[in-house]
């Protein structure tokens, strides 16, 4: 079973790290989105690989698209989700919270092509830069743990 792991990234100032890209196709029916919005501001995502626990994955995932070194600590509380999508395999979706290591980017980064933009944003604004149809999906435990901070 594939899991989705969406990196849940905090730094010293307790900014919340955001990456403006296209949302994977299977997020999308996932949300309920039936448009395709183009690239909108995300928290670094993607597929956990063969071998890897969900904190190495999203360790590596923040790695490769923001060019940030972060040590992940845990798996928000109810925020497993199986999804069943119509025409691809099943998943799973989850977040993991994690604390940024080095306040710079490796020297040699490079964003992948999906990345548009990487910026901190304070606790209040993903909520408002996110799509409402994916906000309104948020578990309460993953709110608590954005604006707790």
């Amino acid at each position: 079973m594939q899991f989705f792991i969406i990196a849940l990234v905090f730094n010293e100032k307790n900014e919340i790290l955001g990456v403006k890209k296209e949302i994977p196709k299977g997020f999308l029916e996932l949300c309920e989105i039936n448009h395709n919005p183009g690239p909108i501001w995300f928290a670094p995502s993607g597929n956990q690989l063969k071998g890897e626990t969900r904190e190495q994955a999203a360790e590596r995932i923040v790695l490769y698209e923001t060019g940030y070194k972060v040590k992940a600590m845990y798996q928000v509380p109810k925020t497993l989700v199986l999804h069943l999508p119509k025409q691809d395999a099943p998943f799973f979706k989850t977040t993991i919270v994690c604390y940024l290591e080095n306040k710079n980017k490796q020297a040699d980064f490079r964003p992948p092509e999906l990345i548009k933009n990487i910026k901190w944003f304070t606790k209040e604004e993903p909520i408002k830069n996110t799509l409402p149809e994916i906000v309104e999906k948020w578990p309460e435990t993953l709110k608590n743990v954005i604006l707790k901070v």
